[in-house]
Order: C-alpha cells, then sequence, then structure tokens
C-alpha cells in the first residue's frame, strides 16, 4: 500500500499530481492526514482545509473527505 500525504498549504485547493498514478483514489489538496491507532485497528482521514472565504456549508474547513482503517493481524484473524 502506498499513501501519499496532502499538501496543507496549497491556497488554490487544487494542485494534484494525478497523471502521476495509474489507480486510487486521488484528492485535490489542501489538508491533512489525521491517523488514528488503536489495538485493534489504525483509521486514517484525509482532512481538508479550506481558507475562510472558500469553506462552504456543503464542504466546511476541516471535513473529513476520505478515510480508511487497517484491521490488526490479530483482530483480522478473529473474524
Amino acid at each position: 500500500m502506498h499513501q501519499s500525504l496532502p499538501e496543507p498549504a496549497d491556497p488554490s485547493h487544487t494542485l494534484y499530481n494525478r497523471e502521476a498514478y495509474r489507480s486510487g483514489d486521488v484528492l485535490p489538496n489542501s489538508g491533512r492526514a489525521r491517523v488514528a491507532v488503536s489495538p485493534e485497528k489504525v483509521l486514517v482521514e484525509y482532512v481538508r482545509s479550506y481558507l475562510p472565504g472558500d469553506a462552504t456549508t456543503e464542504h466546511p474547513d476541516g471535513e473529513v473527505a476520505f478515510s480508511y482503517e487497517i484491521a490488526a493481524p490479530e483482530a483480522a484473524s478473529r473474524d
């Protein structure tokens, strides 16, 4: 698995290199990755950042635009 991280300082909210990737989920910047680790899983969230004048009700600053979980090997083997 490959995880590319967002560019937190992209004022246009559109900087991304889509043509560099053959597959996967490619989302525009800007934002940050938030990672929560527990004994059962790892939760990775892409949290979007918007300048005050660019945020909307539909897309507020701090919205989670994408997320995924990775189960711990022990938790996965119990299922």
